[in-house]
């Protein structure tokens, strides 16, 4: 006998509860997602399953590449699902198997619905975000998504350019603007930028160009194998399903499994993966920051002005940042103040124990080194995330680690941006880790009523035995 719990709460239920919290910004169609608008209690889960000894691979049942095709209408017996997390996986989970007819309720520990994408407000109604969560044109999947459920409504569309702040205020940018597109608008990009010196970008042009993305445009399958073979508090409550989908992150799912399950290769290869710190700090300044040609501009409030899209550099700790009263003046902008700049840091290991306010004093140095127009603008207020465990930490040899959607145990489902597809651990990655998870629940239909059954009559066996049945888990 062995038994997982989680926290969780109140199911999400129809999908369209989660209509609007795709909102924010762009940059060659980056777009930062976040949630404040429910609050639910939490209470805890139990799950009950049966095991089997099949493993699955990705060379069946699976949708795949970068693209899937559209499903089939599902012609099976209905299943009732329960997805533990409801991020951007388990989001994206619950909506083809609605799509497909099937029953589904989400639960997760938090009080507002996005995972590590989602978002949270203060009791002064400052949106408390936990990463800089950017997506690009070629999330085709995600785009999907937001379409399905009616988000697509909210993106504000960003040039796709990449521009980079330099110490001083020097502005560089890679400009992905072309009428043709991958692989040759990047090659354009690098052999055009500012940021770059001429033998950079020759080396970075001629990378791109031998890439696997150019035997993409003529032999997609091949690519994509050249890709994949590149590195070989609470109360109480049970909850009976017959499938389980555990749409977790890497820390996540590593404190849901029962430790016995780690008999099989799978489940004990996920504890392989290490996840990344990431911090990330918001700092509301009384004028706007990245206005660097007119001091006067940066200092009056009645109109947002700056550089509008997402920012990188390479002279200070947060890789990226942005400054979201500008990109997303509906939900971030404040009458009255200014920038709201939100960086990130990235890994974020060296600030990991340093207390909040020399975090925050930190990246206001930085700040004023890459925009010294700020000088003499005051804080208004700040906020520092800290996450342990992010994404897991990209490395040689980590990817065979990323288990499948498909899992020993017959009705329990993985789905999370670290499980594999055809994406890094990212937002598409999530999203088309759904699609996946919810193509082989599908395919198990049948198997999992016949499941159902079977634990049914040997539960009835049980109790007419006089057999006390338990809460835990229960394996056939």
């Amino acid at each position: 006998m062995a038994s997982f719990t989680c926290f969780t709460t109140t199911p999400l239920g129809k999908r369209s509860l989660f209509r609007s919290d795709f909102v924010g910004f762009s940059v060659g169609f980056p777009v930062v997602l976040y949630d404040g608008k429910f609050q639910w209690k939490s209470q805890r889960l139990e799950a009950r399953s049966s095991l089997e000894n099949q493993v699955s691979d990705m060379s069946v049942n699976a949708p795949k590449g970068l693209f899937p095709p559209e499903p089939e209408h599902y012609t099976g017996p209905k299943l009732k699902v329960a997805i533990i997390g409801a991020g951007l996986a388990g989001m994206s989970t619950a909506v083809e198997l609605l799509d497909q007819g099937h029953e589904v309720d989400i639960y997760d520990s938090r009080s507002f619905i996005g995972g590590k994408v989602g978002s949270f407000q203060d009791k002064h109604g400052n949106h408390i975000e936990m990463g800089l969560h950017v997506f690009f044109g070629c999330y085709n999947n995600l785009f999907r998504l937001m379409k399905k459920v009616g988000a697509n409504e909210n993106l504000l569309v960003k040039d796709h350019t990449h521009t980079f702040v330099n110490e001083g205020g020097q502005v560089g940018e890679l400009d992905f603007r072309f009428p043709v597109g991958a692989p040759l608008h990047g090659i354009r990009a690098f052999l055009s930028t500012n940021q770059l010196k001429t033998y950079d970008k020759a080396r970075n042009a001629v990378a791109l160009a031998l890439s696997p993305v150019v035997r993409a445009l003529i032999d997609p399958d091949g690519a994509m194998r050249d890709i994949r073979n590149l590195d070989s508090a609470t109360n109480k409550k049970t909850v009976k399903a017959d499938v389980y989908v555990a749409a977790c992150d890497v820390p996540g799912i590593q404190r849901l499994l029962p430790p016995r399950w780690r008999e099989w290769d799978l489940f004990d290869n996920i504890y392989k993966l290490v996840g990344v710190p990431v911090v990330t700090v918001q700092l509301r300044y009384n004028g706007w920051v990245t206005e660097l040609r007119d001091l006067e501009r940066s200092r009056q409030l009645t109109q947002a002005v700056g550089l509008d899209n997402l920012l990188y550099t390479p002279d200070a700790d947060f890789s990226c940042f942005a400054d979201l009263a500008l990109t997303s003046p509906e939900d971030y902008y404040i009458e009255g103040q200014g920038s709201l700049i939100q960086a990130v840091l990235t890994p974020g290991d060296p600030y990991m124990p340093l207390p909040n306010d020399e975090i925050i004093n930190r990246v206001q140095k930085q700040v004023l080194v890459l925009f010294p127009s700020s000088q003499g603008l005051e804080v208004l207020w700040s906020s520092v995330v800290k996450i342990g465990q992010s994404l897991y930490r990209e490395g040689p040899g980590k990817d065979p680690f990323r288990p499948d959607q498909k899992t020993p145990v017959k009705n329990f489902f993985l789905a999370g941006s670290y499980t594999k597809q055809d994406y890094i651990d990212s937002m598409e990655g999530a999203t088309l880790s759904g699609r996946q998870a919810a193509a082989y629940i599908c395919d198990a239909g049948e198997e999992v009523v016949a499941l159902r059954k079977k634990i049914a009559a040997n539960e009835a066996q049980r109790v007419s035995e006089g057999v006390k049945t338990s809460d835990e888990l229960s394996f056939v």
